[in-house]
């Protein structure tokens, strides 16, 4: 990447100053991309051609992982506001091996479909406090000690049981609380608060103070300040990523737009939780209608602090990252777009300028 042009997205987006001269990425998508994300003009001109364009942008916290993805499609906003709230429709997308919707007021019985891999229930077999290979809390930990027989032949049955339990605990206490109900990991010796994450990544986020002031405030405050015409949709996941299945608590909120260059919907997803790898994960997209010839813009942007040492990742492990987050961008927005504008030409395979 050159770094000249990663470097204004480096002030708004990574350090906790504001820019009130940052692009509204609702009102003015191509200049949000080119002032604040540091698009270069050949890969404006590869977004124009009907490419994906995705990227990893440079952060001043080694710890974090900022990526960003863009396509142009034609499409109305009604029909994209749709495939995003379909979160099930998700089931055989790229690398999701089990996903299901949670009800306001979830019960273990609402995570039946989630089931914990050999290697997971190996680990929680093992689990002490501060010393654990499963991202949980500590008070998870000492349970799967107590509850679970691990020398009895339905161990797998009872583990399994008390993970739901569990995990439906964790959406309950946040749907009810908000942040304040999110759970603190207890799996090393540097305890990881998935609120205080999430309170980071949130603050670094600036364009949302130009964007979105609204959305900010709820993601924020929830369940207070909820804005007009707003989708909230909690979801569990199970996704390869890497070498493990990541399992994760997610919430998604869908709000509808309107601006001078079109209608929109902006949809933003906070992590809750998730058993291995991450320690906070926010994200938002951005889709602008658009009368333009080259068609509407989708804009993805995925920040992510990563459960790594705490001086962050070496070059070599960054250099790492950056290809296996960006080979997962591509391979999920090519079948996004073809999903979004079914009609249009097939993604190239090699996207990109």
């Amino acid at each position: 990447m050159n770094r000249a042009r990663a470097a204004p997205l480096a002030v708004l987006l990574f350090l906790q100053a504001y820019d009130a001269s940052a692009a509204d990425l609702v009102r003015a998508p191509r200049e949000f991309l080119r002032k604040d994300a540091g698009f270069t003009e050949l890969e404006l001109l590869a977004l124009d051609s009907g490419r994906i364009v995705a990227k990893l942008l440079e952060t001043a916290d080694r710890s974090e992982v900022v990526s960003l993805a863009a396509f142009r499609a034609r499409a109305h906003c009604e029909r994209v506001r749709r495939l995003l709230a379909d979160v099930e429709g998700r089931r055989n997308d790229f690398e999701v091996l089990e996903i299901g919707r949670l009800p306001a007021v979830p019960t273990a019985a609402d995570l039946q479909g989630l089931t914990l891999d050999p290697g997971d229930l190996e680990s929680l077999k093992k689990c002490k406090v501060g010393n654990c290979n499963e991202r949980i809390p500590a008070d998870a930990i000492e349970r799967f000690r107590r509850e679970v027989d691990w020398s009895a032949a339905d161990r797998g049955t009872r583990a399994n049981t008390l993970w739901r339990q569990l995990l439906a605990g964790y959406a309950q206490a946040y749907i009810s609380r908000g942040n304040a109900g999110l759970v603190e990991y207890g799996d090393n010796r540097d305890p990881g608060r998935i609120a205080v994450d999430l309170g980071t990544l949130l603050v670094r986020s600036v364009f949302l103070k130009e964007s979105a002031p609204a959305l900010e405030q709820y993601l924020s405050a929830y369940p207070q300040d909820r804005p007009a015409n707003t989708d909230d949709i909690f979801y569990w996941m199970k996704e390869k990523f890497w070498l493990k299945n990541v399992q994760s608590l997610n919430h998604l909120t869908i709000v509808p737009m309107a601006s001078p260059a079109g209608n929109a919907v902006f949809a933003a997803t906070k992590q809750l939780f998730a058993n291995h790898f991450f320690s906070a994960c926010l994200s938002f997209m951005v889709f602008v209608e658009s009368d333009d010839p080259g068609g509407s813009y989708l804009i993805y942007l995925n920040r992510t602090r990563a459960d790594v040492r705490p001086t962050g990742f070496n070059w070599l492990e960054r250099a790492l990252v950056k290809r296996l987050v960006r080979g997962r961008l591509i391979s999920q927005f090519r079948a996004l777009k073809v999903k979004i504008d079914p009609g249009g030409p097939l993604p190239p395979d090699d996207e990109g300028p």
